[in-house]
């Protein structure tokens, strides 16, 4: 889970532990709209790992439990002023000017 620089950017500071994503588990994730707000996503993330069946969707009607993502738009949580930071240096680097 984003433990190493990527494409120049920081780890993401999520928290899962290496169990939870081993192969043949939590490959997959699907939707299932359950939530009308914005949830950060590092509790989803959370979420995601919780092995407890009343966190899980039954999709087959089976009993295949499996973790899922209860909602579609994800909240990031953006540090401001490193964002127009990133976005002035991205400019500077394209244009070679300090103009806005």
């Amino acid at each position: 889970m984003m433990r190493q620089k990527a494409y120049g950017s920081d780890p993401l500071p999520l928290t899962l532990g290496s169990d939870k994503y081993l192969e043949g588990i939590r490959e997959q994730l699907p939707i299932d709209n359950r939530v009308d707000k914005p949830i950060n996503l590092k509790d989803i993330v959370q979420f995601a790992g919780l092995e407890d069946n009343k966190y899980k969707v039954d999709l087959s009607g089976r009993g295949d439990y499996m973790n899922y993502i209860p909602l579609i738009n994800l909240l990031l949580m953006l540090i401001r002023q490193k964002c127009f930071q990133t976005v002035r240096l991205n400019r500077i680097i394209k244009t070679g000017s300090f103009l806005p």
